[in-house]
């Protein structure tokens, strides 16, 4: 048996914000189920960023975002570490 963990992360801070589980199968309801379980105890924050993984590209995701009025910045494929340059 396994289960999806989502976890929302301060990249700033290095601070952990929240994490929302399910152990069923994952679609767009559920990635956002668990955001919102992430975020419920913060502030809204104003954008996240999300890989290219096709659970971000939900209809019901992008929805919710707009509903929130949080803007979503894709990482840089194949790119771990993405928000740092190649002179850190």
């Amino acid at each position: 048996r396994s289960h999806w963990v989502l976890l929302v992360m301060n990249v700033f801070t290095r601070r952990i914000v929240g994490f929302g589980v399910e152990n069923a199968d994952v679609d767009g309801v559920a990635v956002c189920r668990m955001f919102n379980d992430a975020i419920c105890r913060e502030p809204l924050p104003k954008c996240i960023s999300t890989d290219h993984d096709p659970l971000f590209h939900f209809h019901r995701w992008l929805a919710n975002l707009r509903v929130l009025e949080i803007e979503e910045l894709k990482s840089v494929p194949y790119a771990p570490i993405s928000t740092r340059s190649s002179s850190d």
